[in-house]
């Protein structure tokens, strides 16, 4: 296995993990509760894909990657989304819960599970030197602000 190969267990681990993420927020929008608060959603470097894809354990010669660069944008923009799903479901708005859940969620969702494939699919077919995986990766929109935290809530 190469360098490159031992990546690929934390993506599918990806893929897995943020599937779960909608029926999670389905509940909340049912229930108006949720084990996870709005400002715990929004941060992308505390899930477990986080805090893998923001370790040690990617090499650095990854991280310059466009690939790499446009992963860490979507899923930004993925936890920006849920917090607001959860930050409009635990506050009794579920109409503009499931607005979210099924527009800019849903949208964030399929364009970071892509990317995660598109991802995977580079390093096990691309060449080993770092330089041809995904050179031309489009750009990606900038990520929408995590929703403001009620008062008292401590900072990342």
């Amino acid at each position: 296995m190469t360098d490159w190969d031992a990546l690929i267990p934390g993506i599918d681990a990806a893929l897995k993990k943020h599937m779960a993420w909608k029926s999670a927020l389905l509940s909340a929008l049912h229930s108006g509760t949720s084990e996870m608060s709005p400002y715990e959603a929004a941060c992308d470097h505390a899930c477990d894909f986080g805090r893998w894809f923001h370790g040690p354990d990617i090499p650095d010669a990854v991280r310059i990657l466009p690939i790499y660069r446009r992963v860490a944008q979507l899923h930004a923009e993925f936890h920006a989304n849920a917090a607001k799903v959860l930050l409009h479901a635990t506050g009794g708005r579920k109409t503009e819960a499931r607005e979210v859940l099924n527009g800019p969620f849903e949208a964030a969702s399929a364009a970071l599970m892509r990317a995660l494939q598109d991802w995977k699919h580079d390093l096990s077919t691309a060449p080993r030197t770092g330089a041809a995986l995904s050179p031309a990766a489009p750009p990606v929109a900038a990520a929408p602000a995590a929703p403001a935290m009620p008062p008292g809530h401590p900072p990342v």
